[in-house]
């Protein structure tokens, strides 16, 4: 089983986009990054809140992953994966396919018209989105080397 810790000033809130954070997208991880030892929710690293701290199990050691979860405004996303990205091994945004308030194929037309597409490439970001409960990889996330050691100190006591 794996643990979840979420952050104190983050306790008893309902946050809505946890909600993509699902066992179906848990096992895209797992399959592509190994078994998920821990998972922290809402926790700063950086100065940025990250919604999700994923740490998986290798045969050479531990993964950190970053996920950020976005109902809609990938752009915002985006930007926001690429501030923390440093911070982590993988990382990946995770976005509903379908909502309300947008549908994907506006979304990857405002991501191409304005080349944010290429973003995800650069800096190794990942991608999957959800519907009805179902996950999809739209990108995987490359391995990138640690550029700042900061998430160990949130971590330390957990390897």
């Amino acid at each position: 089983m794996v643990e979840i810790d979420i952050a104190d000033k983050w306790q008893n809130r309902n946050v809505i986009e946890d909600a993509l954070l699902n066992d179906n997208v848990l096992k895209i991880i797992k399959d592509l990054h190994g078994e998920i030892y821990k998972i922290k929710k809402h926790y700063e690293v950086g100065g940025a809140e990250v919604d999700a701290i994923l740490l998986c199990k290798r045969v050479k050691g531990y993964k950190y992953i970053g996920i950020e979860l976005k109902q809609s405004d990938l752009k915002k996303a985006l930007i926001q994966a690429v501030l923390r990205r440093i911070y982590f091994h993988y990382f990946y945004i995770v976005s509903e396919l379908y909502n309300p308030h947008t549908y994907f194929g506006y979304e990857v037309e405002y991501l191409h018209k304005y080349k944010l597409l290429d973003r995800f490439k650069e800096y190794k970001i990942g991608w999957i989105s959800t519907y009805k409960n179902q996950a999809f990889l739209i990108f995987p996330s490359f391995y990138s080397k640690l550029i700042s050691n900061k998430i160990k100190d949130i971590i330390k006591d957990d390897v």
